[in-house]
């Protein structure tokens, strides 16, 4: 499935209502070329007076160096889309993948019937496909 702005967009919208409640504000989108993530939130942290981080300044960049699947594909948005919430929020998980995130993905695949996963393995297929990327 090709990855463009509008794409990404209407899942987090679609997402957003669905899983969300429609919690999450409105949020920039970037397409990247990283081969290394399928996505990424990207924010600002600063320190605020009473010493707790302060997030701002959000995007959400999703690669298009990997050729996804449409269920792939959501479920890299909505990956993300927990991050967003957590950090959004200003829930103190215990890492980037901690017990808050890990909780928010068992509960949206078994309630949703989503394959959200922590990272992804190529296919043997999308590993030839990479490697022939990079010989041309």
């Amino acid at each position: 499935m090709q990855v463009t702005v509008e794409v990404v967009r209407r899942m987090f919208g679609e997402f957003n209502a669905l899983i969300f409640g429609g919690r999450l504000p409105e949020v920039p989108f970037e397409i990247s070329a990283a081969k290394g993530a399928l996505g990424k939130c990207v924010y600002r942290a600063t320190m605020a007076p009473d010493g707790r981080r302060r997030y701002s300044d959000f995007k959400i960049r999703i690669s298009a160096a990997v050729e996804m699947d449409r269920e792939l594909l959501e479920d890299v948005v909505i990956h993300e889309m927990i991050h967003y919430f957590i950090l959004i929020h200003n829930l103190e998980d215990t890492s980037p993948h901690g017990e808050i995130f890990k909780a928010l993905m068992r509960s949206i695949n078994a309630t949703y019937g989503r394959h959200i996963a922590i990272s992804h393995r190529n296919s043997p297929e999308e590993t030839a496909r990479a490697a022939d990327s990079r010989r041309k």
